[in-house]
């Protein structure tokens, strides 16, 4: 599928509209953006990964594409760092690969991406009175959390937080949720250069690693896979979270056939296994693995699917 355009329409309407709740805020007053860095590195992979605690007092701290730099880690010494994401960054100029780790403090009102190579292991902890309140029960299933298919499939169909992600799941018939493409929905659209023709010589060095890395996981013909995402429609559609499901299921409804995703192109996929990453920010704390503190909702709303065929045992569990 090619890369869904943005309706201008309903990009119109979130102008104006506050967030609901409260948002960690990772910039500051040293902030700073450059082009040039942002446009010197192409995203190889991108996923969620287990909580580790980490101090940095070398370095900085950036967004996710390295484009803003939010401070430097000598600044933020004393703080504790905790891991909930990392990415895998092709810096095109040195021709090799870096690893970033996408931490927030204890508190959630900093977070940013550092290279793994400034972070130092602590053996601190989390202290229970310095973590934001959640309206989840500890032991509920999030897409974070989850360790099968089946345990977040069942989460989907039971919690009520994820009442709306049960109602998209029944607008693809016949799919079967994977925990691995639910993680992944974040960076789904970077399956878009497989597909393109002609290639860079720059764009096959990413291909390349691209398709290891599907390879390794399983989808061994990511090129096959589909994807749809609200994407930056899904700041409006966040505020709309009041309302009952069977109303936003319909505006989610009409998204998807604005962009060709029609209810007969959805029964196309019955046998297909499907990654749904459909939160809201809140009450699901960190649910959403795309935690990009400039785009915030733009991943929260999506799916991807791969054809039974293509999906082979290493994640399909």
């Amino acid at each position: 599928m090619k890369k869904i355009k943005f309706v201008q329409g309903l990009i119109a309407m979130g102008v104006g509209v506050a967030m609901l709740g409260s948002i960690p805020i990772a910039a500051s007053a040293n902030s700073q953006y450059s082009a040039t860095r942002s446009n010197s590195v192409r995203l190889v992979w991108r996923k969620s990964m287990g909580q580790h605690a980490y101090t940095a007092t070398t370095g900085a701290r950036y967004s996710q594409h390295l484009g803003v730099r939010y401070g430097s880690n000598q600044a933020t010494a004393q703080m504790v760092w905790y891991t909930d994401a990392h990415e895998k960054l092709y810096q095109k100029n040195k021709g090799n690969s870096a690893i970033y780790y996408h931490v927030k403090s204890a508190d959630g009102t900093q977070q940013g991406w550092i290279w793994r190579g400034y972070l130092k292991p602590t053996s601190s902890k989390v202290d229970a009175t310095s973590k934001k309140t959640s309206a989840v029960a500890d032991n509920s299933v999030t897409l974070q959390n989850a360790k099968t298919s089946a345990g977040y499939a069942n989460a989907i169909q039971t919690e009520s937080q994820y009442r709306l992600a049960k109602a998209v799941w029944t607008l693809f018939p016949g799919t079967k949720v994977n925990l691995w493409l639910s993680q992944h929905v974040a960076n789904c659209d970077q399956t878009d250069i497989l597909k393109s023709k002609p290639m860079t010589e720059m764009d096959k060095i990413s291909v390349k690693s691209l398709k290891n890395f599907y390879v390794q996981n399983g989808v061994i013909d990511p090129a096959a896979t589909q994807y749809w995402l609200l994407s930056a429609r899904s700041k409006a559609f966040a505020t709309t979270q009041n309302q009952p499901v069977s109303q936003r299921i319909k505006v989610i409804k009409q998204a998807m056939d604005n962009d060709g995703m029609t209810a007969a192109k959805r029964a196309s996929f019955n046998g297909w296994y499907i990654g749904i990453n459909v939160a809201d920010s809140s009450p699901i704390n960190g649910s959403n693995p795309n935690t990009d503190p400039e785009n915030l909702y733009m991943w929260t709303y999506g799916v991807f699917l791969a054809p039974e065929s293509s999906f082979q045992s290493v994640n399909n569990r």
